[in-house]
Formats: structure tokens, sequence, C-alpha cells
């Protein structure tokens, strides 16, 4: 276990090195001991996606986890995911098809699952409007777990996410936020993580609720993908067969990794113009 740590330590520092972000070798330092987990931390999970389906795609097994305990999950996504379309032209009839598409994975999972769903555009810009209505939802689930995608997920929607609950943190009493876990999960871009849950026993559940969208499996093979991924994980770091990866930290920790906001991950679309 510690040679495993002190590799993923040296990965860690040849990300902060890469980024120059300040902060965050103080916040990775203060949370960063790798461990597998017996079970998903927290009892009232707040899980925040972009789009309908990031959620059960990037940690279904995570969910149905908790769905077995029988613990109340509440999903929060921001926009209908209308540009969800092979050419990525926007189209007002997937919203309600992609909403029925979370309901239908929701029911894969089992459980209690209190799903609300926002209408912003993709591409969000930030505002007051905005933060204020998220710290609305954070005062009243009051949540000990809060999932979001990496800080360092190249995808723009996820990038303003990521941004608005960082807003929200800071308005929130330091005795709250030190009781306060966040739970960075992976979707388009692989983080170095420090937490590994085993999902054997859940990995069909998975399957199954991410075939239910199955308007986005239309344009990727999000299942292989993911459960690719969900298979490496468990290889490379001993958790069985298939496992989900998180960098977990407490909240002040997170918000260390903000200390310098004008060193942003390189997106997608600054990779496609590097290349042209």
């Amino acid at each position: 276990m510690s040679h495993r740590f002190s590799s993923y330590a040296h990965s860690l520092y040849s990300v902060v090195k890469q980024l120059k972000v300040r902060g965050l070798i103080t916040a990775s330092l203060s949370q960063a001991e790798f461990s597998q987990l017996i079970k998903p931390i927290g009892e009232r999970p707040l899980i925040l996606t972009a789009h309908p389906g990031d959620d059960v795609m990037a940690m279904g097994g995570t969910m149905a986890t908790y769905a077995a305990a029988g613990l109340l999950m509440t999903t929060l996504t921001f926009t209908e995911g209308l540009h969800g379309t092979n050419s990525g032209r926007l189209s007002q009839a997937l919203g309600p098809r992609r909403q029925k598409e979370a309901l239908a994975a929701y029911k894969e999972i089992g459980g209690e699952i209190k799903p609300l769903f926002w209408d912003f555009d993709e591409n969000f810009v930030v505002d007051q409007e905005l933060v204020f209505t998220l710290l609305e939802v954070i005062d009243d689930l009051n949540p000990d777990v809060i999932y979001v995608p990496s800080l360092f997920d190249d995808h723009p929607d996820n990038q303003a996410m990521s941004e608005a609950l960082v807003q929200v943190l800071h308005r929130l009493p330091s005795p709250r936020l030190k009781d306060l876990w966040i739970g960075q999960y992976e979707l388009w871009t692989p983080l170095v993580p420090n937490k590994i849950l085993n999902i054997d026993d859940y990995t069909d559940v998975k399957r199954k609720a991410i075939e239910c969208h199955e308007s986005q499996l239309l344009c990727r093979d999000y299942l292989e993908a993911v459960l690719g991924l969900n298979r490496y994980r468990a290889a490379i770091l001993g958790a069985g067969s298939n496992a989900e990866a998180y960098f977990m930290c407490r909240a002040p920790q997170y918000l260390a990794f903000q200390s310098q906001p004008s060193a942003r991950v390189m997106t997608m679309v600054d990779k496609k113009k590097q290349l042209d």
C-alpha cells in the first residue's frame, strides 16, 4: 500500500507542477491518504451533474451502494442536455426524452432518489442568481457529502458547475464547511484519485442504468468507455474487478484548489485549436 500511495503522490505532484495551481499541494496533502472505501462516505449525499445521465455514468455503482443502504440521495442536473446529439446541434425534443431516461435510470439504481432538474442552457454562465439558487438547495438539504466533477474536468459545463459550487461554499459558515465532504468524480477527464470503491456487486445495476440513456448511447459508446474505466481502476488499484475512483476531501481543502482561478484546465476546444 505504501508503494501504491507513493506512486499516486508522485502523479499528483506532476499535476501540481504542470498546472501551477497555488494551494493544490496543501489541499492534497491534507486529505490525500489513499484508501479503498468499504462504503461511500456520508449519509446525505447530493450529486451535482451538468447533463442527464452524467451521474449514473460516473458513479452509478456508488449510487446503487447508497440505495442498498437505504439512504436518500438527491441529484441535481443543471441542464436539459439539448445538445446531446450526433451533430451537437440543439434539439428541443431531446430535453423531455433525456429527463425520462434519467428517471428510468434512477429506477434501475433503486432506493430513494430525489431528482431535481434545472433548465439552464449548456455553456451556461455562473451568475449571482445561479449561485444563490444553488446555495438555497444546499441550505435546505444540508448534505454531508457533495459529489461534483473533478476540478480538472475539461468539459466547460462541468467547469462552470464547479465554479458555482466554489462560490456557494465561500458563503457557508466555517463550522459547516469543516464537516462537509466534497467528492470529485471522473467523467470527461480521468483524475488522480485518493479513494476507490469496489462496485462488483452493482456493476450490472450500473450497466442497466446507463442503458436507459439510449439517446446518448446513439452518439458514443459511453457504456463500454465507462465500464472500461471501472475495470481499469479495479485492476490497477487492487479493488476487485470493477471500481469507481474519487478525490475526496473536506470542503476547506477543496476551496484551496481554487486559490489561483486564473490557472484553468485546457478545454477540448483549446486542444482542437492547437491541433488545427
